[in-house]
């Protein structure tokens, strides 16, 4: 078996597949065979990890090629995986946050490379200018809203996976991976419920106001003679079943303001 090439940094910006997406894949390999070569760079593996894992499982020999070096591999990474994986918004923006990192990290790579060449040959040609004199490259755009434009999400999602990372970590790999969303993250860390969690506790008033209502309705009449013979009731049509219906619904009135409250505490949430 063939030596696995660790991952490359920037591979590891994208999360791993699930264990179902790797099945289908690894079937995929085994009935088509390996369509997409992995790219390495660097001695690692920088797409394709997945791929090499089937291939050594199905003892396919991997087919590989080496990554060109133009741009940026945090680039590259981003634009052979973002829709290829079908990442969820929130994945979007927990990965965009990471990979802002990653491409601060290149530029100030490529600058120090820039003002030490400069610097050096400066010394050479016994020039005695400053370093500091040197030209400076032009400030790149802003890092944040660059990532953001890379992965199609607004910027105040990448801020908030960086609120949801700096208080808890484990909570931000949730996120990365899809188990969580970026706003049911962030409920957690201010305390509140999840849906999942309060949904019940409404279904409950909206059974307590319903038994209230019909409570209402026997303490107001006592029993069904003195209903149809009250003030109220003459009002509807005689008759019919409905009337009836009619009744009930216009004495369970709070019912609908409760299904209000509801809809409210979707919105607010």
């Amino acid at each position: 078996m063939l030596h696995t090439p660790a991952a490359h940094k920037a591979a590891q910006l994208i999360p791993a597949m699930s264990d179902e997406e790797y099945q289908s894949l690894k079937a995929d390999i085994n009935v088509n065979g390996q369509i997409e070569p992995i790219v390495l760079y660097e001695g690692k593996i920088l797409d394709g990890r997945h791929r090499w894992q089937a291939c050594q499982e199905l003892e396919i020999k991997p087919r590989t090629k080496e990554w060109s070096g133009d741009g940026s591999p945090v680039a590259y990474v981003i634009s052979q995986n973002l829709h290829r994986r079908h990442l969820t918004m929130s994945q979007q923006g927990a990965v965009a946050l990471e990979a802002n990192a990653m491409r601060e990290a290149e530029e100030r790579g490529k600058r120090r490379k820039s003002d030490g060449g400069k610097a050096s040959g400066a010394t050479r040609r016994g020039e005695n200018e400053d370093v500091a004199r040197l030209p400076q490259l032009q400030p790149a755009p802003k890092a944040r809203d660059e990532v953001a434009a890379m992965f199609n999400v607004g910027a105040r999602y990448i801020q908030d996976a960086k609120a949801i990372r700096k208080a808890s970590p484990e909570l931000f790999e949730q996120v990365k991976t899809g188990e969580k969303t970026i706003p049911q993250a962030l409920r957690v860390i201010k305390g509140k419920p999840e849906r999942g969690e309060i949904l019940p506790v409404l279904f409950a008033l909206g059974i307590g106001k319903a038994l209230c209502t019909l409570s209402t309705i026997r303490d107001r009449y006592g029993d069904g003679e003195t209903m149809l013979n009250s003030e109220e009731w003459k009002q509807y049509p005689r008759g019919s079943v409905d009337n009836f219906v009619l009744f009930v619904r216009d004495m369970t009135e709070g019912l609908n303001k409760l299904s209000k409250e509801i809809k409210g505490y979707k919105v607010r949430t």
